[in-house]
């Protein structure tokens, strides 16, 4: 009985394995038609245009978006203005899925109607769509924003009158990142594909448990517009610099700018052509002229009765020892079909450039992943010219496709790391190096992971292609306690990868404390800070009693004690550094999770700082109502999903499907370029489990689990198994 009953169950995984290919290889894209369409023939998420037939419809976009950003120091003040055009003659809601950067502070919404605004006000989450779900039942025009991750939110507008245009104004407060002499800025536009890994089952012997690695998937799954549709969703964008240096250079590595000069410190940044698809991140790069780079800033709010204040501080620049020691190095490069097209010719050869920068004395090894994760080597192996020739081969011959299981990857190489290291006696340096796009929907899974392996070794994330997802990889490297690079196309390839191994190569600055005056109560973020690699400011946001007194800063340079102090009555004035701050602490709390903090602890401390600070959080969204009805009573709403764009350099082939073709444009000539006809929006990416298919899969696992239960009743109760 028992060699019979091991055979169900094997026959019982093989039938999942099955079931499991069966299913996903469902298409889950409905294909366009190939001219003008019915209503609701047009596909999930497209709004319509009349066409030139009577009852005939073709479809359109119903979003433009405007973005301002006033930096200051380094602090950056942000304002997006979506404006929600209903072209149909119906009353609808639109859904808008989009990305904002994962460390905004979001603290303000505007409704404007006319000319009157109506100001958004944060609730608990639920509260705020209880709201929300009255007034549109009331036809109020009333929006509702949501965070979906850091750095993905979901805007809901209600009752988009025939022919009316919203406007919504979300506000944000970020800090600009300081980094080699460099600052940066970046602005997401578009929210990639994601791959959300499918629900798993756990079978106890009593017991079934179905496990949904991203619950959410429904949420941050919005509707996708062909590549050929590239000005469906058009951004205008303006750049306010006042910086309080002399600048010198100021470029766009993503896109064409002009650069109006009005005094030293002083530069206004627009886009060369007036608009920009929202197919790619704007990335704003700036430095001082030369000798003009500030080696601290101090800036301070006050709020409540309570002085807020902000610190950065760039410790000098470290020579790299004579003697460095020895490393090892694990390479992982996602070949999922999101890195598909640019992508991987970026991670390619950046690959081979790190693969030429490794020492015979250090030790590496690659790991590919996609539906699952493979090592080149067993082990790490030492850099000799053979072994790097084979991994040169190696990657020369790999081509993305297939899912994104960036779990099993990560936790592939962080044990095969700690198995080194525990080999070697701290004889060498670990570190492990991720190239992807981190294109997930699971990342509180990977976060897990990471928090519970890291061990001694250190993360470097390295975010690939035109809309990487930095929330993960900067909370991922965080928790690693290593660095974020991005390289968004082929030309940055040399320079970043350079820039990242100098990180790997050079000394740290470790131990670093900050001792705030004697007897202060001082809440500070991050807590504690983390070292410092090369090139590197230090950030820490802090909530103390009063400006008097000195903060310092402490810690190893080189081998070398290292210090510096700031008054902190010298501090300059600065609108925003409260919510950053608050930010930081949320962000902190977050990560808690991660380490074992309970959850229910995190959700309260999360909830009191942003009801405290009027910021959007997992747990609080922002709501803004018109206290007038304007939908007649008796008129229908009909809620439609706003396509988001396809990011440039990916694949459409790969990532959605090679069957499913644009429509062809079939617009009136005089009709002006953001209404040409455009295909109906694609409803989902094929790397991605969709919802519907989840949960069948999951209802399919439930009854086979219920199968695997039986069976190990029947084996334990049987007369046979008795005897």
């Amino acid at each position: 009985m028992q060699a019979r009953t091991g055979g169900f169950e094997t026959h019982y995984a093989g039938l999942i394995a099955a079931l499991f290919t069966a299913f996903l290889s469902v298409s889950a894209v409905a294909a366009p038609t190939d001219g003008p369409v019915r209503k609701g023939d047009a596909g999930g998420g497209a709004l319509l245009f009349r066409g030139d037939e009577p009852g005939l419809y073709v479809p359109a976009p119903m979003l433009a978006t405007k973005v301002e950003i006033d930096v200051s120091g380094t602090i950056a003040r942000t304002t997006v203005t979506q404006y929600f055009r209903n072209p149909s003659d119906q009353w609808v809601e639109g859904v808008y899925v989009f990305p904002l950067p994962e460390t905004a502070a979001v603290d303000r919404l505007r409704l404007r109607i006319g000319d009157r605004f109506s100001e958004g006000q944060i609730k608990e989450r639920e509260a705020a769509r209880k709201a929300y779900e009255a007034a549109k039942a009331e036809g109020k025009k009333a929006s509702l924003v949501e965070q979906e991750r850091p750095n993905m939110f979901t805007n809901n507008v209600a009752n988009i009158g025939p022919g009316d245009t919203v406007v919504v104004q979300i506000e944000y407060q970020q800090t600009v990142h300081q980094d080699g002499g460099d600052f940066r800025l970046r602005f997401p536009m578009v929210v990639g594909p994601r791959y959300n890994p499918a629900p798993a089952l756990t079978a106890g012997l009593e017991t079934i448990v179905l496990s949904d690695p991203v619950p959410d998937r429904d949420r941050i799954t919005p509707p996708v517009l062909h590549p050929d549709m590239d000005r469906a969703n058009s951004v205008t964008l303006v750049v306010v610099l006042n910086t309080g240096f002399p600048l010198g250079d100021i470029a766009s590595p993503h896109h064409a700018i002009d650069v109006a000069r009005e005094t030293p410190g002083q530069a206004v940044v627009t886009l060369r052509d007036g608009q920009t698809p929202a197919n790619r991140d704007f990335e704003l790069v700036w430095s001082p002229a030369p000798g003009a780079a500030p080696h601290a800033a101090l800036f301070h709010e006050t709020r409540d009765g309570m002085p807020h204040v902000l610190l950065s501080v760039v410790p000098p620049f470290a020579a790299g020892p004579a003697n460095p020691p020895p490393r090892e190095i694990i390479f992982v490069l996602d070949v999922s079909s999101s890195m598909a097209g640019a992508s991987i010719v970026q991670a390619k050869a950046s690959l081979r450039l790190a693969l030429d920068r490794l020492r015979v004395d250090d030790a590496f090894n690659l790991i590919l992943f996609n539906d699952g994760a493979w090592a080149m080597f067993e082990a790490p192996r030492l850099a000799t010219p053979p072994n790097l020739a084979l991994a040169r081969s190696f990657v020369d011959r790999v081509e993305a496709n297939g899912g994104t299981e960036l779990l099993s990857a990560m936790r592939m190489s962080l044990d095969m790391a700690t198995l080194s290291a525990a080999r070697e006696d701290g004889a060498r340096l670990h570190q492990v190096v991720f190239l992807t796009d981190g294109a997930i929907g699971n990342e509180d899974q990977i976060f897990d992971a990471i928090a519970q392996r890291i061990g001694e070794t250190r993360l470097f994330t390295v975010g690939i292609g035109s809309a990487p997802n930095s929330h993960f990889m900067r909370r991922a490297s965080r928790l690693g306690r290593g660095t974020f690079t991005h390289i968004g196309d082929p030309s940055q390839v040399a320079g970043r990868t350079a820039e990242l191994f100098t990180k790997l190569e050079r000394p740290l600055l470790t131990g670093l404390t900050v001792t705030w005056p004697d007897g202060a109560q001082v809440e500070a973020w991050p807590d504690p800070v983390p070292d410092l690699y090369h090139g590197e400011a230090i950030v820490v946001a802090a909530r103390l009693p009063a400006l008097r007194g000195a903060v310092t800063l402490s810690g190893t340079l080189a081998g070398e004690a290292w210090r510096a102090s700031l008054d902190l009555a010298q501090a300059t004035e600065g609108a925003g550094v409260a919510a950053v701050w608050a930010r930081r602490k949320i962000m902190a709390l977050e990560e808690s999770r991660h380490r074992g903090a309970a959850s229910e602890t995190v959700r309260q401390a999360i909830l009191e700082t942003a009801l405290g600070y009027d910021l959007v959080s997992r747990y609080t969204s922002l709501v803004a109502i018109d206290i007038t009805p304007s939908r007649p009573a008796g008129e229908a709403l009909h809620s439609r999903d706003i396509p988001v764009m396809f990011p440039v350099g990916w694949e459409w082939a790969k990532v959605i499907g090679e069957d499913v073709q644009p429509m062809r444009r079939a617009a009136a000539p005089n009709m002006a370029p953001t209404k040409i006809a455009m295909a109906a929006a694609t409803p989902l990416p094929r790397t991605a489990t969709p919802a519907q298919l989840a949960r069948l899969i999951g209802l399919v696992l439930v009854m086979l689990g219920l199968l695997v239960i039986f069976a190990r009743r029947w084996r334990v109760f049987s007369p046979r198994a008795a005897a």
